[in-house]
């Protein structure tokens, strides 16, 4: 299936030298008009590309359009990688190192690397290989639910962001080159490769406290979205709507502004 049930933009501002990056929550409920009685937006892609298998010549103009009404800013490029493609790219930088304040064991989760437990990490520090990590960001055993996986792809990222500061100093052009090559045929994108090493090179020394995390959510701080059920293909599935009202994305607009021009 090509549901895509991490979806982020990162809006970038080096001359304030601020990233923020905006989580959106796979169930969120949507309308398109190809699709008018409704669909989760973790469904766009596929319902874009039904019958294709993942590749460079899958299009992303639903996702993106509906990304763009729902926050009210424009998405100049995207890049979308499948689970396999973030393995590789963990593996390829070395993996990474994740702070954990409590366990997490999810019993509907196997561990990669022996089949017959379940996954499982310690409080405290863990070294995440590519394996471990496509199993972080996909448990969710926690009342909050996909929250709690939104929650964990933060920390991915953070640890990314981390590591690859780490290897600036030692990894250069050619280097980077030869992983983005190395990564061809798991990723989808209208982004080239010399503009994202000048993107890279505008933002790579933005300091950690200067990346704000953002999540639309049925909770504090923001509670812009709230729960509820639809029917999709016959049954009743759990929601999330915008609190404003279906399609009404005036308060999100205006949070994400705030957030941005803070």
């Amino acid at each position: 299936a090509l549901l895509t049930d991490t979806i982020f933009v990162t809006h970038l501002d080096p001359e304030k030298k601020k990233i923020t990056l905006i989580s959106i929550p796979r169930d969120l409920w949507v309308t398109e008009n190809i699709y008018p009685e409704g669909i989760k937006i973790n469904g766009l892609f596929e319902l874009e590309n039904r019958g294709k298998q993942f590749s460079p010549y899958c299009s992303f103009h639903l996702i993106q359009k509906e990304v763009e009404k729902i926050l009210g800013i424009k998405i100049d490029y995207v890049i979308i990688f499948d689970l396999e493609g973030v393995e590789k790219l963990v593996d390829s930088i070395g993996g990474i190192n994740i702070y954990l304040p409590q366990d997490i064991a999810d019993p509907y989760l196997v561990n990669p690397h022996h089949p017959s437990e379940i996954f499982h990490l310690k409080a405290g520090w863990n070294y995440l290989d590519g394996a471990l990590v496509a199993k972080f960001v996909r448990t969710r055993y926690a009342p909050s639910g996909d929250f709690y996986r939104i929650q964990h792809q933060h920390q991915i990222i953070a640890a990314l962001r981390d590591k690859v500061e780490q290897l600036t100093s030692v990894w250069h052009f050619p280097t980077w080159f030869k992983l983005w090559q190395s990564l061809k045929g798991h990723y989808l994108t209208n982004l080239n490769f010399n503009l994202a090493w000048q993107i890279f090179q505008s933002i790579k020394n933005i300091p950690a406290d200067k990346i704000q995390y953002l999540v639309l959510s049925n909770r504090p701080p923001d509670n812009l979205l709230i729960s509820g059920r639809r029917l999709f293909q016959g049954k009743k599935v759990y929601v999330l709507l915008p609190r404003a009202g279906e399609n009404n994305y005036l308060p999100i607009h205006n949070y994400i502004q705030e957030k941005i021009n803070g």
